[in-house]
């Protein structure tokens, strides 16, 4: 079930002191396994808006049989016509965002577990602990990077699309030179890493123990760490600006933190929100103003 929060008008409630009105039940959800789905905004179920948690009304149009088995990591391009798909099926595969006909499909050796787009850049990262790196206008496969003594869970593109950041089950974060097809730092986590992301110089990684680690991503030097929950975070993303950033943890909330100063600004949840994986994600919309997660229940 897809759960959406309109994070923008909670925060302003937050700055005004004014307290944030529970969220409601979305409706008509689905179970789309192994489908992808192109929804319609819609208005949300709380009149204020404030921290409202709503369902989209419509779907645009909804694919089936995306893959054989579940799709596993999912990415836009940065201009949001197509979107790119793994699935358990070694697949990696391309659709039109408008019409959600296939495009191009590109077969893997392993399992793509986490996609990522910038540029004319894809990257994945894979069950048998690669890295793969496409040019998507040339549709042909860049370079592998290996490293990893375990599956890859979460990868990115640093803004310039010039390195990749990644983290496996082998409890490290490294960073990658692209054009030189090299690795260039490794950190050591002492808690497992379920997800990394970056944004302009920064970059950030979300653990098992709770906590948010934030780096350089020129050197890979600690720029401070917060705790932001109790249980483990499965998924973080920034704000397009890089000033904020928000965390979803198996202790069911969504929580939201200030970049420069450290400081948790509010909590977002749900009375049937579920947090069930230690790879179930966050979204944010490119204004700022929403953010999406899937639910067990």
């Amino acid at each position: 079930m897809q759960r959406v929060f309109e994070a923008e008008q909670a925060l302003l409630a937050i700055k005004r002191g004014e307290a944030l009105p529970t969220p409601m039940e979305p409706s008509s959800p689905r179970d789309s396994k192994g489908g992808i789905s192109f929804d319609a905004p819609s208005s949300p179920t709380n009149d204020s808006g404030a921290g409202a948690c709503f369902a989209p009304s419509s779907a645009h149009f909804e694919v089936e049989s995306v893959h054989e088995g579940d799709v596993q990591g999912l990415t836009f391009t940065e201009n949001g016509k197509q979107l790119w798909t793994g699935g358990a099926d070694k697949y990696i595969k391309c659709w039109d965002a408008t019409t959600g006909k296939n495009i191009t499909r590109i077969p893997s050796v392993a399992a793509a577990l986490s996609l990522h787009s910038c540029g004319d850049m894809l990257v994945a990262g894979c069950s048998d602990s690669t890295i793969r790196v496409w040019e998507i206008s040339k549709l042909r496969g860049k370079c592998q990077l290996t490293g990893h003594g375990e599956k890859v869970v979460s990868v990115t593109l640093s803004s310039d699309a010039r390195h990749v950041f990644s983290t496996s089950t082998d409890r490290t974060v490294k960073r990658w030179d692209v054009a030189r097809e090299q690795l260039t730092n490794t950190i050591m986590c002492l808690s497992g890493c379920n997800d990394v992301v970056s944004v302009n110089d920064k970059v950030a990684t979300g653990h098992h123990d709770g906590m948010v680690r934030l780096y350089d991503s020129r050197d890979c030097k600690e720029a401070g760490k917060v705790r932001m929950h109790d249980k483990p975070i499965t998924s973080l993303r920034f704000s397009q600006d890089g000033q904020l950033f928000a965390t979803l943890s198996k202790d069911n909330t969504i929580k939201v933190c200030d970049v420069r100063t450290l400081n948790p600004l509010y909590e977002l949840t749900h009375p049937n929100l579920s947090v069930g994986s230690n790879i179930q994600r966050l979204a944010l919309s490119p204004d700022g103003k929403y953010c999406s997660t899937g639910s067990t229940s």
